[in-house]
Formats: C-alpha cells, structure tokens, sequence
C-alpha cells in the first residue's frame, strides 16, 4: 500500500516542481489529499492491508493535514480569522470547492464521520456560517462571487457551477445539512437554488424549450456549458438531492428538465460539444469538461430514459481510446494522440465513469486501463529516506511530485479504491495489480 506524506500542500502540474505556493483546497490542496486518505482509512478497516505503524501514520497525517488548513484560514485587515481559505496563501477569498470553503467543508464533515470529533463538526458548521454571511447583495437571493477581497462584497461576477459556483456551494450545506439537521442550511440551500433558477435561459431544440443553467447571469454575457464540473451536468446530482431534502418534487423536475435539454443536443456520434452555443467539431472525453463527466451526471438522474443516449455516449468514448503495443490512453480531445492519467481530465476519470455505469460490458476496458495504468503511469521517487511513487502527467511529459485531488496522485488512488471495492473486480484473479510495484 502506498503511504503519502502529506504537506500542508500540493502542487498544480501545470506548474510541476517550480510552484511553491499552499493550496488548502479540495481540487488542488491539502483538503483533497485528506479526502483520500480517509479513504485509505476506511479501506484499511475493510481489508487490513496497513500495518499498524503504517496505519498511525496515515492518521497522524490526516490530522496535522487538517490542523494546517484551519490555521491557513483568512486574516482579516484588524486582525481577526474567518472561516474562510484563499485559492493560495492570503489572496482573495474563494468560496467554492476547488479552492474555498465548501470543498472544506465536505472534507471536515468526512473526518467528523469518520473519526467522530466533534472539532471537525464544529469547523464545517462555522465555515458554512462564514459563507452564508459572505453571500452577495447583488440579487434578492443567496449567490457567491468566484473571488472576492472583502467578505462583505456587494459586487463581482457569481457563478453557477459546481467547481465555483452556488450549485458546489448547495452542496456543501446539503452535507453538512445532513449531519446538523440545521434547517438554516437547507434554507439557504433552496434559497441559493432559487437564484439560478431566477437566471436560467431558454433554448429551443426540435420546437422544445428547456431551462438550462448559463455559467452566470446572461447580463454578463451569455455561456451555457454541458460538463459535470463547470456546467449543466453538475446541477442534475445536487437538484435531486435539494428536492429529496427539501420534500419538493419541482427541483427533481427541473433536473429532469436540464437533463432532457442534454439528450436533446447530444451530437449524432454520441458526444456532446462542451459550449453548444459554439461550433466545437472535435468531442472531450474528461470528467471535467467532457463526455465522461456528463455521463455521470446522467447516471445520476436514474432514470430509463437516458438508457440509450447514456450507451451512445460510452460508445463514442470506447472510439476515442487508443490501444497498441505500447499505449493504452484516453486523448482529451478527439484525434489527440496524448493522453492525461489523473481524476478529472486523464483516464482515471474516465475509468471512473465507465465503474458507475456498473455494466458488465466495460469491465475488461477498466481492467486493461488500470492494467496499464499502474504499469506505466507511475514512478519511483525518493524523499528523505523514504521510497514513493509518483504519477505521470501524461503519456509523453515528464514526472511531476504532484499529490492533488483532481489532477494529480490522490485523486487516482480515490478511484483505485474504489475499484477494488467494487463486487466485479474484488477477485484476485481480476483486480488490476502494479508488476513493478506490487501495489495493493
């Protein structure tokens, strides 16, 4: 088992070794790589495959983890700590999960679950307060900026999604809603909500109207995207879950609607463009912008409808592999010979949405892929006396010490997890094994 020594940060690959800045949050930061290693905890009570001295290690690690990333909290100009996080050391503030408070926020409620401290509870609790407070004045309801200098802002561009956005923001006062049974927080879940339904915008498909979600107020300038991560994919998960909470059956159809409006533009060789209001000849097949994360959002909505649409969209990511005597890798755009390996924008995530589907079908393309993944897609490294593994970034780049969540190590383990847990891999004779390293 793989043992990661965890700073208060990660760094970005793009940047690789030269970025020395602190990143706290869920994609890129220390609350990511927490996220994992809980899940390595929770593995390890299942499967006992950590030594104990490994073991107290991995909890000491998640611990001092959470430790930096309270005291990384913004100081404000007298002096004072809030319960919120800058994209890096002390610039703006940021809201969302990628970099802000409700990515923490998720995180701190997992390490209360798992470790039952009511510290966690009581961090998540107040930095949900904080962001409740920072909500702009701009519109009669809840709404959160990307970035903002002064918790009370009364301007700036608000976003939608759920990397930056309200919808992410929901999120995390649904989770911690969950925990509390605070009804402050469903409020403002269904009050945020209520703002980006008030911006939707109309398109028309075959004589049909649906209301979709733009990436901001069209005021700004009108954007529509259809991924998971920054567009309209991201709504279908946290609508289902407002309505089940909320008791109100509307935002479960509203969801459905979104969703309709998304098979409607699915182009005829199953892919998606990610900006439909643009010419976009060439699909994406990440979780992040691309067909793999709409499909899970799809999977999401649960329901038969979507049966056909969601097989065409696996078939056209199934053409877009290429395997030879070499390779096995997912290109990020159609016709690219080079792929990434990591959780949002490599084959880890796409792997990831060909598990969800839970389909026989895919099971020997998740199998080959993470085969060759584990074959190829890491290196050994040493630091002080110990000797790690790192990740690629891609199948033609060079090496990078990243540990992040979305883009670099974490987020791969997260996912190799759960395949071994998944019932159709959790054979000896089928779980994907590291020759090399004899992972797992």
């Amino acid at each position: 088992m793989l043992l990661l020594t965890v700073p208060v940060n990660a760094q970005r690959p793009t940047f690789g070794q030269n970025d020395t800045r602190s990143y706290v949050g869920l994609y890129w930061g220390s609350a990511g790589i927490v996220e994992t290693l809980i899940s390595i905890l929770e593995f390890d009570d299942e499967n006992l495959v950590l030594k104990e001295m490994e073991r107290n290690e991995v909890i000491s690690a998640v611990w001092r983890a959470i430790d930096g990333i309270w005291e990384s909290r913004i100081i404000l100009d007298n002096g004072t700590k809030i319960a919120a996080w800058s994209k890096y050391t002390q610039s703006d503030i940021y809201p969302g999960q990628k970099y802000g408070a409700a990515g923490i926020i998720k995180v701190l409620v997992k390490a209360y679950q798992y470790f039952n401290d009511e510290s966690y509870l009581s961090y998540a609790s107040e930095a949900a307060d904080e962001l409740i407070l920072e909500r702009s004045g701009l519109y009669a309801n809840a709404n959160w900026g990307y970035s903002y200098s002064d918790r009370d802002r009364s301007s700036g561009l608000s976003l939608t999604d759920l990397t930056f956005g309200s919808l992410g923001i929901i999120e995390a006062l649904l989770t911690i809603f969950e925990v509390t049974d605070d009804n402050k927080y469903l409020e403002f879940s269904i009050d945020a909500a209520t703002w980006i339904q008030k911006i939707t915008v109309e398109q028309i498909v075959d004589d049909k109207v649906f209301n979709v979600i733009p990436f901001y107020d069209a005021l700004n300038g009108l954007e529509i995207y259809t991924g998971l991560a920054e567009g309209n994919s991201g709504a279908f998960k946290v609508l289902s879950q407002l309505a089940e909470h909320a008791e109100n059956d509307a935002w479960r159809t509203w969801a459905m609607e979104i969703a309709n409006w998304t098979k409607a533009i699915q182009r005829t060789d199953g892919s998606w463009s990610f900006n439909p209001l643009r010419s976009e000849f060439k699909g994406r097949t990440s979780r992040y912008f691309g067909v793999a994360g709409i499909l899970e959002g799809l999977l999401d909505i649960q329901d038969e409808s979507f049966e056909d649409v969601i097989r065409a969209g696996y078939a056209w990511l199934l053409n877009q592999k290429i395997q030879n005597e070499t390779h096995i890798i997912f290109p990020q755009i159609e016709g690219q010979q080079n792929g990434r390996f990591d959780l949002d924008f490599g084959m880890a995530g796409i792997l990831k949405s060909f598990r969800i589907a839970n389909n026989m079908d895919y099971v020997s393309v998740i199998l080959d892929g993470w085969s060759w993944m584990l074959d190829n897609a890491l290196y050994e490294y040493t630091s002080g006396s110990d000797q790690l593994l790192g990740l690629i970034f891609t199948a033609s780049d060079g090496t990078f010490t990243d540990l992040s969540r979305s883009e670099g190590l974490s987020g791969v383990i997260s996912e190799l997890l759960n395949v071994y847990e998944n019932e159709n891999f959790n054979h000896s004779t089928s779980a994907p094994h590291n020759k090399k390293h004899g992972f797992l």
